[in-house]
C-alpha cells in the first residue's frame, strides 16, 4: 500500500506539470480527460485513503506485535516454572 501510495504522489504531481491533453486508464483502455483538476482531486481522495489504510494497518500491527510479545513472555515462564 505504501508503494501505491507513492505511486500515486507522483501520478498527482506529474499530473500538476502536464499540459495538453491527459488521458486516464479505465480498464484497458485510455479515456481522455476533460476535467484536470477533477482527476486531480479524485487522484488527491485515493492518496487520503491510502494514507488512512497504511496507518490503520501499522496501528493492527503494533498491537499484534504486543500481543505476540506477551504471550511469548507467558509461554516462556510457563516453560522455566516447569
Amino acid at each position: 500500500m505504501e508503494a501505491q501510495k507513492r505511486e500515486m504522489e507522483r501520478t498527482s504531481e506529474e499530473l500538476s506539470k502536464a499540459t495538453g491533453t491527459v488521458y486516464k486508464n479505465v480498464g484497458s483502455i485510455l479515456v481522455t480527460v476533460d476535467d484536470k483538476e477533477k482527476l486531480k482531486n479524485d487522484i488527491d481522495e485515493s492518496i487520503e485513503t491510502l494514507d488512512i489504510r497504511i496507518k490503520g494497518l501499522d496501528r493492527q500491527e503494533k498491537s499484534l506485535r504486543e500481543r505476540f510479545e506477551a504471550l511469548q513472555d507467558t509461554i516462556n515462564k510457563a516453560m522455566g516454572q516447569e
